[in-house]
């Protein structure tokens, strides 16, 4: 064995204090409770860094599959196009800015497929947060923070956000392995 994995093997929790959030926005009626979930986690720290991710699913962006493309144009009667998504989300990102007064975060809008293009930016970010999926992008969202990015998540659930949400209750999803132990190791902080 070598160093490397007897280290990721340890039981102690001390490790970089969580300074990059990354809060997912897919859905503009879910980004307000992301963004207060992500603020108050921001908080924790002095000094940590917020950054809401809109990733546009545009038909004519996405290399993949004429039946990928497809279920993308589907969408379109009843959610609107790709823009009129990511047009809501700013705005509920800018709501959200005007109303906490939060100057800290930024804003970041891309392009392209959601699961790929959220494991790119995932790569700086030291915690993930994202909401409950209710649209195919969210789904996406959800599944790539999970089981792609290799970095704690914090799901937000339905409902309103308290201040000082992480005083009362957290809950860990555990699964005895390596992987497993080192996030819930970064995410204690």
């Amino acid at each position: 064995m070598g160093k490397t994995a007897a280290r990721d093997t340890e039981t102690t929790f001390a490790g970089p204090r969580v300074t990059r959030i990354l809060a997912v926005l897919e859905e503009a009626q879910t980004a307000r409770q992301c963004l207060a979930l992500a603020a108050e986690a921001a908080r924790i720290e002095l000094g940590a860094t917020l950054t809401a991710l809109h990733v546009e699913a545009d038909p004519s962006h996405i290399f993949s599959s004429p039946e990928e493309v497809s279920l993308q144009r589907l969408r379109v009667p009843e959610e609107g196009t790709s823009r009129d998504r990511a047009t809501r989300v700013r705005q509920a990102f800018d709501q959200w800015i005007a109303f906490s007064g939060s100057e800290a975060a930024r804003y970041l809008h891309q392009v392209g497929p959601v699961e790929a293009t959220l494991d790119r930016e995932a790569e700086a970010a030291d915690l993930i947060v994202v909401a409950r999926p209710h649209n195919l992008d969210s789904g996406d969202a959800l599944h790539a923070a999970l089981f792609d990015t290799h970095k704690p998540v914090l799901f937000v659930p339905d409902g309103s956000v308290r201040r000082h949400a992480f005083t009362e209750h957290l809950a860990v999803v555990w699964r005895l392995e390596v992987p497993t132990r080192r996030a819930l190791r970064y995410a204690m902080p």
